[in-house]
């Protein structure tokens, strides 16, 4: 059994990382996932983290095998790094393997400063791995559309249900409104 780690902000979740954690969940693998930029609240970042872990709760029942962790922003990238740091270090044994995903490798700023900062994790297998984004797409109103939480923070200004209902679970619409 290995740890995957994802740093998301989730605010809110979508379908796309509901597929991403359903899949995780499947194969014996416990996953960490930290709510980043919890100590911040703006157009990017409209929910608590309190209101995100709910979300999660809801759609996973409080599942044994996926641990909630806040990680708040800093300015200083290692002091954010040694907090991600403390945090593994709750759950994990230092001779276990670690992987973190990410959708986009080359324009995530979190996975830059994690990779440039990796020695601080100090733990002996550390990996990382790209989810692949090819079907994080629908179709609606004749367009193709990237599945995200800005497309579905737009839809949410908007009050376009429509739209939100084809990204976000039926289990926390009414929440996410």
């Amino acid at each position: 059994m290995s740890i995957w780690i994802f740093i998301w902000r989730l605010n809110p979740p979508h379908i796309w990382h509901m597929r991403v954690l359903n899949y995780s969940l499947r194969n014996d693998n416990k996953i960490l996932l930290f709510l980043g930029s919890s100590n911040i609240k703006d157009n990017k970042n409209p929910y608590s983290f309190k209101r995100r872990k709910e979300f999660i709760n809801i759609l996973y029942k409080n599942n044994k095998k996926l641990i909630i962790e806040k990680l708040d922003d800093f300015e200083d990238d290692n002091i954010w790094v040694e907090k991600i740091k403390d945090k593994l270090s709750k759950y994990i044994n230092f001779n276990k393997e670690i992987i973190f995903y990410w959708w986009d490798f080359k324009n995530d700023y979190a996975i830059k400063v994690i990779k440039r900062y990796k020695y601080l994790l100090w733990f002996k297998n550390i990996s990382f791995k790209e989810i692949n984004r090819k079907d994080k797409i629908i179709e609606y109103n004749n367009k193709i559309i990237e599945i995200s939480s800005t497309n579905l923070r737009e839809a949410i200004k908007k009050k376009d249900k429509k739209l939100i209902e084809k990204l976000v679970s039926k289990q926390i619409i009414d929440k996410v409104l």
